[in-house]
């Protein structure tokens, strides 16, 4: 939830995503029958620098746990949580709406998530599927709270240091790119979704997709798959395509 919400649509499109990913977690639920489920639904906010909102509360009310209900209460909880998740996240999105300029929005740190608390939603000895709504940036307030070493950083200020044709070509010489996170992820298969650039250069929805490729590459994950925005019906098939 960042400055992306200015585009119009934006909160509808992500709606509409959260809803289909929960209607294949729902699918996978029915085929063991309900209860013998132990499938886990999450949605993750992002904490912001200044947060305007209280993540933790907001996650727990975006999260359906399978394995933690009794018997009696697993078809009973399914069916609440899918009827009160589209107006927990119109509620979520209209108060995530700050204002309407960029600098309104302080952004969210997509690495220190990965870095620090990513495996803390992940479940070993299950496939797991991370799929991320963002627009490609790893943008902060401010890149003073951003780290580097060399040429790799856990923010894409570097993006500014290549233009021009040869990009691609600059980027191998001098190396640059996302640190990765070295972390010993179980399975996990990782969708970005909405990849929309900012600016008006020809190669910067390339330049976003390869990065974001390199560093999943290079942080240990096997399978992944980054897409620019579309309309929402043929993300949907996107996800489709991917197996969720």
């Amino acid at each position: 939830l960042s400055d992306r919400l200015l585009t119009e649509g934006q909160a509808d499109w992500d709606i509409v995503i959260i809803e289909a990913v929960f209607g294949q977690f729902m699918q996978s639920v029915r085929q063991k029958l309900i209860i013998n489920s132990r499938d886990r639904f999450v949605v993750r906010v992002l904490r912001q620098k200044k947060p305007c909102l209280n993540t933790d509360d907001i996650s727990d009310k975006l999260t359906i746990d399978m394995g933690s209900l009794k018997l009696t209460q697993k078809k009973k909880e399914i069916v609440r949580f899918r009827n009160d998740l589209r107006p927990a996240l119109k509620a979520l999105y209209k108060k995530a709406r700050k204002g309407s300029r960029p600098s309104d929005y302080q952004g969210v740190d997509i690495w220190k998530y990965f870095n620090e608390s990513l495996s803390l939603d992940l479940i070993d000895g299950a496939i797991n599927h991370l799929i991320i709504l963002n627009d490609g940036y790893f943008d902060l307030e401010s890149y003073e709270h951003s780290i580097h070493e060399g040429n790799r950083f856990s923010s894409t200020m570097f993006l500014r240091n290549l233009s021009g044709n040869n990009w691609r070509k600059t980027a191998v010489e001098k190396d640059y790119g996302l640190i990765p996170v070295k972390k010993p992820f179980p399975e996990t298969i990782v969708t970005v979704l909405g990849i929309n650039p900012k600016n008006a250069s020809l190669y910067e929805s390339e330049k976003l997709i390869y990065f974001w490729e390199k560093w999943l590459r290079e942080s240990g994950f096997d399978s992944f798959r980054v897409y620019r925005k579309t309309n929402s019906k043929q993300t949907l098939a996107m996800l489709g395509d991917n197996g969720i």
